[in-house]
């Protein structure tokens, strides 16, 4: 099982989790320079570039990837129960070496205290692992799918849309990956914690749960190939966009207390008093601000772009970094 585990991540989803990275971090570096409204508990918060946000799922998918690949399956040939008994009657003092040099060259970590079945423990950290990566991308596909509802992205049209609403072009490929996804995670979970119990030497209850191996892998392959292809499809609608910023000049009011800290004066009650966003709202700072002799054409923003802070910076980091792995940097 180690091998044919090891092998199956290293040859089918690693490839296809590499893939949707390398996609995933283009795809931020080419928006890092859109400017949009970041969104806390669902509300306007600050600004922020869609490059950003996307790098900030690269960047979690990359760490992740990386774990993977630190990761080492065990072997073991120690006989019945783990005593090396039948390998001491044909190896005498050379029993743990053979083994050691057996398991080794099958390119797996010799275990040198085991049952008559290997601990799972490597195995489970390898599955973890795979499980955090699926539950990763279920949050990006979750966020992807938000950024649609406000109509911000969206899928570009193909052949197959809505049966009755021929208007439509539904996130099919998103909300597939995010299914697939998020059994793939349940199955590895409870395959990673169920297999590091096996009574004494061991019982039969493991063997038909390892067989779900290669179901719960295909789930994380299906969907990673699902949001590879939604990010192929997505479009960015920068009209609407551009109407979110001006519905939303309440994203400046950081800014804007910082700055006036800055000089001495605290506002921050003032200008929450002043609303959450609204017709007229950047007017009303203004006043809030010479009331208190501050000069409001120092104090806020001209405009979303003057407060992004490094979040363009970040998104070029991380597509950096993600071509260096490609690379072996």
């Amino acid at each position: 099982y180690s091998l044919a585990l090891r092998d199956a991540v290293a040859r089918v989803v690693v490839p296809a989790l590499e893939s949707l990275l390398r996609a995933l971090a283009e795809k931020a570096y080419r928006e890092r320079l859109t400017v949009m409204v970041a969104r806390t508990h669902g509300r306007p918060a600050v600004p922020t570039t869609l490059g950003k946000e996307l790098a900030v799922h690269a960047y979690r998918l990359l760490a992740s990837l990386r774990r993977v690949g630190d990761a080492r399956l065990p072997g073991k040939v120690s006989g019945a129960v783990g005593t090396y008994a039948g390998l001491v009657e044909v190896f005498g003092d050379e029993a743990l070496d053979v083994s050691r040099r057996l398991v080794e060259s099958l390119g797996l970590v010799h275990w040198l205290a085991t049952k008559q079945v290997i601990p799972h423990d490597d195995v489970s950290r390898l599955l973890h692992e795979l499980a955090l990566a699926s539950m990763l991308l279920v949050d990006l596909c979750r966020d992807l799918w938000l950024l649609s509802t406000l109509g911000l992205v969206y899928p570009r049209p193909r052949g197959v849309g809505s049966s009755t609403m021929p208007q439509k072009s539904n996130p099919v490929e998103l909300e597939n990956a995010e299914g697939n996804l998020e059994t793939a995670s349940n199955m590895l979970s409870f395959l990673a914690s169920r297999l590091l119990v096996s009574r004494l030497q061991r019982d039969l209850s493991d063997s038909t749960i390892r067989r779900n191996y290669g179901v719960a892998l295909a789930h994380l392959l299906i969907g990673a190939k699902n949001l590879a292809a939604y990010l192929e499809r997505m479009e960015v609608d920068r009209e609407e966009i551009k109407l979110d910023l001006e519905r939303h000049p309440e994203i400046l009011a950081e800014a804007v207390q910082i700055r006036a800290r800055l000089r001495g004066v605290d506002l921050l009650e003032e200008i929450r008093a002043l609303g959450t966003g609204g017709a007229g709202y950047l007017e009303r700072l203004a006043a809030l601000l010479e009331m208190r002799g501050l000069r409001a054409s120092e104090i806020i923003p001209r405009s979303a772009e003057e407060y992004l802070g490094l979040a363009p910076l970040i998104a070029e980091l991380v597509y950096r970094l993600v071509h260096g792995e490609r690379r072996g940097g």
